[in-house]
């Protein structure tokens, strides 16, 4: 993609606190900053557990410090979605009008990169009938 590089990777791990035997990992580098980005989970996430998306320091490869409790949502949070059910991510350092709920602060001239996991996936994902969007300008 432009601006970017996605990669997709399987991690089989040990039972964890929320039981994630296996949990799927999307990364995407974005090295171009836009008032707004977006990211489209459609309807029907293919998960057991739930789904998180986290944006991390190009530099430190650590959560990014934006001033936010945490650079990331989750699917147990109270998100907005359109009217089809999907649901659209919002990266930027500027907070959207009309998805304040779906929004993670990013930082002008800061690089980052996303991750977005989906802990213990279902045959949606791996029969390729379930795919989030890539990162694109709003």
């Amino acid at each position: 993609s432009k601006g970017g590089v996605s990669a997709l990777a399987l991690s089989e791990s040990p039972a964890s606190t929320v039981n994630c035997r296996r949990t799927l990992l999307s990364v995407g580098v974005i090295q171009i900053q836009r008032p707004h980005n977006d990211l489209g989970l459609p309807l029907g996430v293919p998960i057991v557990n739930f789904w998180s998306v986290v944006i991390y320091d190009v530099w430190t490869q650590t959560m990014l410090g934006n001033g936010q409790a945490a650079p990331s949502l989750k699917s147990f949070a109270d998100l907005d979605s359109i009217d089809d059910g999907s649901i659209t991510i919002t990266p930027g350092p500027e907070q959207p009008a009309d998805r304040a709920s779906n929004w993670i602060l990013t930082i002008l001239g800061k690089g980052w990169f996303r991750i977005s996991r989906l802990c213990r996936p279902t045959d949606g994902f791996f029969d390729h009938s379930w795919k989030p969007s890539d990162i694109a300008p709003a």
